[in-house]
């Protein structure tokens, strides 16, 4: 993200006005380059993070516990009913997304029915955009197909 070819950057806050005087408010961001990959603690731990099989990790800690949720049953269906309550919490507001989009588009076809209408009626175009609330082009094209 940085680019700047390093394997950890620390970014803390500073004041601009008093000669860049770092703010001490312990806050830090660390970013790790998660490209990073020498032989080292960090390069090992970057590794681990992003292999998929708890027997080529370097790290026995994170190895063991990779392959118990993984390959133990006990793991496994922890694991699966996390899963299960985070595809629930982000399908409902997915769901409730679209309901709101179909709502949206329900009353912009409500509004175009009742368009028509008033055109064959010979509603003015003017009175049609104020009494719907449609966009003048989208009853202008109507009007057209009347």
């Amino acid at each position: 993200m940085l680019k700047g070819g390093k394997p950890i950057y620390h970014i803390r806050r500073r004041i601009d006005e008093l000669d860049y005087k770092e703010f001490k408010d312990d806050t830090e961001i660390i970013y790790v380059n998660g490209e990073y990959r020498a032989k080292d603690a960090l390069g090992w731990l970057i590794h681990d993070f992003y292999c998929s099989e708890p027997s080529k990790m370097h790290y026995k800690e994170l190895a063991e516990l990779t392959a118990f949720f993984k390959e133990k049953p006990e793991g496994v269906g922890k694991m699966c009913k996390v899963m299960e309550e985070l595809v629930n919490e982000v399908g409902e507001k997915y769901r409730a997304e679209g309901r709101e989009e179909g709502r949206a588009e329900g009353e912009q076809q409500k509004g175009i029915m009742i368009a028509l209408k008033l055109l064959k009626d010979n509603f003015s175009i003017d009175d049609v955009v104020r009494i719907t609330e449609l966009p003048l082009e989208t009853v202008q094209k109507l009007a057209h197909s009347v």
